[in-house]
């Protein structure tokens, strides 16, 4: 066996994505490493526009065959589209899928252009030098970390939406079967948690209206309810983005991710800045459902909600 060596992949900056996303373990080429038992380590070259090395990885194994196989065995996790696929294998008789192992992604990917004399980026791959691995000692990044960090701010702001929600639920259904018996829990379970959030938000305002609660009152639960949904419905429908550069994961409109437009980032300020505006607003809630009952005794003494 000779010496090991590490190799410098170009890869398309969509392609990479989708390998830092893990829905792409394979990566399919056309020529292969002269030695592919001897590779150490791939480090990934993110092309134009990015140009920069973001990461590393090893070779789990190296699958050859025709393009038809390669398609059969690797698609699920191919990270690209069939046209794509047999577009790229055109004329091609034979082709190669790189497994994807040990995924490493640098906490600040490297600028080449910037720290090596000369750089020429590698149409598809190239052999590193020792120079130029000795640049890439850095400790990689740990995405999981982020992915969980993330996955747990979005999972507490849906939370912290559903709370405000339940506190509607409770309202409406207090507020139509009074005094509370088993009807109201009933009225509560079988209709009124089965209507979506927007109809429950404006059936409590009518109901302000028709009780003569302040329009200040309702005008400040409604602006930060706004907030809360609009944060709300991106988490829960946005396209995720993520930006080794930066070490992060942002929320995308999905009719501009193509752009980049409309960034949502996450964060603990937001997070506290949501759950302020819950707290105002189930605050609020309550006191107008006291206002509500306080008076609805004061005309019924033997009635209470």
């Amino acid at each position: 066996m000779g010496k090991l060596m590490n190799v410098l992949l170009s890869i398309k900056p969509t392609y990479v994505e989708e390998i830092i996303n893990g829905s792409k373990k394979y990566e399919f080429r056309r020529v292969i490493f002269r030695a592919p038992h001897e590779i150490k380590k791939v480090f990934i070259y993110s092309s134009r526009p990015v140009k920069k090395i973001i990461g590393t990885f090893t070779i789990g194994k190296i699958i050859k065959g025709t393009p038809n196989e390669l398609w059969n065995q690797c698609s699920d996790f191919g990270g690209i589209g069939k046209e794509g696929f047999f577009n790229y294998f055109k004329n091609k008789q034979q082709g190669f899928a790189i497994s994807i192992e040990n995924l490493e992604i640098f906490p600040k990917p490297i600028d080449p252009y910037t720290s090596i004399t000369d750089f020429k980026a590698p149409q598809s791959f190239c052999y590193i030098d020792d120079d130029l691995l000795e640049l890439l000692t850095e400790k990689p990044v740990d995405y999981k970390e982020i992915n969980k960090n993330f996955n747990e701010k979005c999972g507490e702001i849906l939370r912290m939406a559903v709370h405000i929600e339940d506190y509607f639920d409770f309202f409406i259904s207090n507020y139509f079967c009074a005094p509370q018996d088993r009807k109201t829990f009933l009225l509560e379970d079988l209709i009124i948690t089965t209507l979506n959030f927007d109809r429950k938000k404006n059936i409590f305002f009518k109901i302000c209206q028709e009780e003569g609660i302040e329009k200040s009152i309702t005008k400040d639960i409604n602006e930060k309810l706004k907030f809360i949904q609009s944060i709300r419905n991106r988490v829960a429908h946005d396209a995720v983005w993520s930006y080794p550069d930066k070490n992060e994961i942002i929320l995308q409109k999905r009719k501009s991710v193509t752009y980049k437009r409309d960034e949502l980032i996450i964060t603990d300020d937001l997070v506290k800045e949501i759950d302020e505006k819950r707290l105002f607003c189930i605050n609020k809630i309550s006191e107008v459902h006291l206002k509500i009952s306080n008076k609805s005794k004061e005309q019924n003494p033997d009635d209470f909600w």
